[in-house]
């Protein structure tokens, strides 16, 4: 039995703590108003704890329904038209969700430091539960720094890869957890989690997963269970959100078919030629065969029926796979107007999944390999009532095909929820990265380059240890953003 708490917290989205006397909202535009009655005197309050955790709340969750929209482009989703370049679809290279998020840091040094020096359980009757939401939060910002970008300056220090800034996040994670066996579980607010403790598992099997921690992700993942999901919340009005604002109703956003137009350069990581199409590129009218298969044995998906643009991997027999909706939809900028748009999400209101049991089951199917994995896909099968992988046996399976399988599962499992941009980059010899060459199929948009991202320059700027010479110094040559 969980518990929730109350006395703190507002039901119709998650307030804005303090006013604009602290200096530290500056390049952000968070379209919330700002309660000026509230001055740095708030920091000195132990009634204002509850406003100082919405505030880390809400400087993680804002940038993070960008970080979403974009990571989509990432994933070779489609394309914007009326843009040049545009952020969404366009891989730059400089990371638009790092300042807010680091703002959210800012909040979160605060409040701890005064629940652990000087406010006590009486002064602040949720205290033991606030010290475990600033751990979960801590760690959700550093996993999203330490999976997404090649290289971080916290709070105005020394460059760190991102193994140093994962680590961190595993520390604050696991510190998360241990807090939360003091205070016993319990929800956090505005329908984020159900529970604290599966979120925490959840969000530290991510990053175990992604530094190759194989033991230990697979043991945080199977902590969390069937059907568990934890949200970055979204609201209708200011906190809306914005891939379906954008993307959806504002029909800006296209799907792609597999990509077969790429002239570029070849992949850095081999030095080969992309095939075309290339492999695991395409997001429309994606099928799974009466077998079980939904991707080809050279990573072009399996397909129900031809796109606006090709029909690569068609097959008569396939199911649709409706974990990708789309729709026909007028698409704004596009000269033959038609095409599809993601309605993953459904309205100013959809919620962007953090944690989802789902990524937990894939984890382990990865980490297993053979049959093991091929059963751990196939509880996803039955559970969304689609055709059992039966075309493998882990007897006569490669590890390719296996690897191919987990993938493309994975690819339209969290369609939409920035975790497959995640597995890009953790397999970046296997997936498409432009690479600052060529551009986008329709409009032909500059391709910036973008593979992990870097801070933005005002980060090197401002920061005395740093210059912009420093910027993506510190990347790993295949993962370094291009002319950035």
């Amino acid at each position: 039995m969980t518990k929730h708490i109350q006395r703190t917290w507002r039901r119709g989205g998650i307030t804005l703590a303090l006013g604009l006397a602290l200096g530290v909202l500056s390049g952000c535009d968070l379209n919330v108003d700002l309660p000026s009655q509230l001055t740095e005197e708030a920091l000195n309050d132990p009634a204002g704890a509850g406003v100082l955790i919405n505030s880390i709340i809400h400087h993680f969750e804002q940038p993070y329904d960008t970080y979403v929209y974009h990571a989509l482009g990432r994933e070779e989703g489609g394309e914007v038209y009326l843009c040049g370049p545009c952020a969404s679809t366009n891989y730059v290279t400089s990371a638009p969700h790092f300042e807010a998020m680091s703002e959210s840091l800012w909040f979160n040094e605060q409040l701890r430091t005064k629940l652990v020096d000087e406010w006590t359980q009486t002064q602040v009757p949720d205290r033991n539960e606030f010290l475990a939401i600033t751990s979960i939060y801590e760690g959700a910002v550093l996993s999203v720094f330490g999976q997404s970008m090649c290289e971080v300056a916290l709070a105005g220090g020394e460059l760190l890869g991102p193994d140093a800034v994962l680590n961190q996040a595993d520390a604050a994670l696991t510190r998360a957890l241990a807090e939360i066996q003091t205070a016993g579980d319990f929800e956090l607010p505005n329908g984020i989690s159900e529970s604290a403790r599966a979120m925490a598992y959840g969000l530290r099997a991510q990053v175990r997963w992604f530094k190759g921690d194989e033991a230990g992700a697979a043991a945080d993942a199977q902590q969390v269970p069937q059907e568990f999901m934890a949200y970055a919340t979204r609201e209708p009005g200011e906190r809306q959100n914005f891939g379906w604002f954008s993307g959806t109703f504002g029909g800006f956003f296209e799907l792609y078919d597999p990509i077969d137009w790429w002239s570029g350069l070849p992949n850095p990581a081999t030095g080969q030629e992309w095939p075309s199409p290339i492999p695991f590129t395409g997001w429309t009218y994606l099928g799974i065969m009466p077998d079980g298969r939904a991707v080809h044995d050279n990573g072009i998906p399996v397909r129900t029926q031809a796109g606006w643009h090709n029909a690569h991997g068609v097959e008569a027999g396939a199911v649709r796979d409706l974990r990708v909706p789309h729709e026909t939809a007028s698409v704004t900028g596009k000269s033959t107007t038609f095409g599809e748009v993601a309605i993953k999400h459904t309205g100013e209101g959809s919620d962007h999944p953090l944690v989802n049991w789902k990524e937990m089951v894939l984890i382990r199917a990865e980490i297993a390999g053979g049959q093991a994995a091929i059963d751990l896909v196939n509880e996803l099968r039955d559970f969304d009532d689609l055709p059992r992988v039966t075309y493998l046996t882990g007897a006569t399976a490669t590890p390719q095909q296996i690897d191919y399988m987990v993938w493309e599962e994975r690819r339209r499992t969290l369609f939409n929820e920035a975790r497959f941009y995640a597995t890009k980059l953790k397999n970046i010899e296997v997936f498409w990265f432009p690479r600052a060459n060529g551009g986008t199929r329709g409009q032909v948009r500059n391709l910036q380059g973008g593979v992990r991202y870097a801070m933005p320059n005002d980060e090197y700027i401002a920061n005395e240890n740093l210059s912009l010479a420093d910027k993506a110094t510190g990347c790993a040559q295949n993962e370094r953003p291009v002319d950035a």
